[in-house]
């Protein structure tokens, strides 16, 4: 299942982050904060090596093309 996080620069979000990355049913599609335009590493560097994905601008039309799911 595709997946959308919103709100990915918290701490939350990056324990969400962790969690499905090690899911085997969800697929990280869309990640999100209020600015976007930077790597998910910048905000988490923690992350280095294990995602590599840029962070959007949250919108609910982008994420309801990619992702099943929204957290």
């Amino acid at each position: 299942m595709n997946v959308a996080i919103v709100g990915a620069s918290g701490y939350t979000g990056l324990e969400l982050i962790k969690i499905l990355i090690n899911h085997p049913k969800f697929n990280i599609t869309y990640i999100a904060n209020s600015e976007g335009g930077v790597n998910v590493t910048d905000l988490h560097p923690s992350l280095d090596g294990v995602l590599d994905m840029d962070v959007q601008k949250a919108n609910a039309n982008e994420i309801s093309k990619v992702a099943d799911l929204a957290f």
